[in-house]
């Protein structure tokens, strides 16, 4: 397994004295937000995103089954796991499939249920291949081009974290991200692995956060998150599904 450990260390994570935090990075990037733990803070890239290994299997089985080799592999104990979009349906997974691993959940703008995409995701991924078949030689130019599939700046410049420049011919810029896996993987990230609350619950404390521009936790999901997340708390937060990006002072506050 192949993922970048990010490390701030504001507690002493070799001690033990405290609790863990493991941020889940996903949708492209994570923006780096998230620095006020006073404790150990680890992030981790999830396959096929940031620095972390390409692997043709892209579904939230194989992503759980990677963060619960990282919390292993550190020796991590229980820990606060923390996940947006893609990624907060793994820590959900990660909580329902080994929640002696997890203290306490933290999903932001997503729901355990079976769901179809928004047709932004699709959009993102033509633009990002728009870009690299451009062959662009400066950031402004592939801003330009994402330009014409979203007109939010924040946005654009949260999707364009993962632009690197490549030196191997001429250099132009790339993304480090696989784009064609994850564009034939969507299909997947639509899915939630458990369907009966009955047959998994994670009964320790959950924060749900979701934007109110959002769709992905609609009024119409709360009920089932209550059946597997039976302690979850739900808070509002001015924002889109990019709400990190969108509201970052209200996500720190959440």
């Amino acid at each position: 397994m192949g993922f970048l450990v990010r490390r701030r260390t504001i507690g002493s994570l070799d001690s033990r004295s405290g609790p863990q935090t493991a941020r889940i990075c996903d949708c492209m990037s994570w923006n780096r937000v998230a620095d006020y733990y006073l404790v150990a803070d680890l992030a981790q890239d999830l396959r096929n995103h940031g620095d972390s290994d390409h692997n043709p299997r892209h579904d939230y089985t194989a992503l759980a089954q990677d963060v619960e080799g990282f919390i292993d592999d550190h020796k991590l104990g229980e820990v606060t796991l923390i996940g947006h979009s893609m990624g907060a349906k793994t820590a959900m997974t990660v909580a329902l499939r080994s929640p002696h691993l997890v203290k306490n959940l933290v999903s932001v703008d997503n729901a355990p249920v079976d769901a179809t995409l928004g047709s932004d995701f699709a959009k993102y991924a033509r633009g990002m291949q728009k870009i690299e078949e451009s062959q662009v030689r400066k950031r402004s130019e592939a801003d330009e081009i994402l330009e014409d599939f979203e007109e939010s700046l924040p946005i654009r410049q949260f999707l364009l974290t993962n632009l690197v420049l490549s030196l191997k011919e001429s250099p132009v810029y790339r993304f480090r991200i696989p784009l064609r896996i994850l564009a034939s993987a969507l299909e997947n990230m639509a899915d939630f692995p458990f369907k009966d609350p009955d047959t998994a619950r994670y009964e320790k404390p959950a924060l749900f956060l979701r934007g109110t521009r959002s769709r992905y936790v609609s009024d119409e999901v709360i009920p089932l998150i209550g059946r597997f997340f039976p302690r979850f708390t739900l808070k509002d937060i001015e924002a889109g599904h990019w709400l990190i990006s969108e509201n970052p002072d209200a996500f720190r506050t959440g």
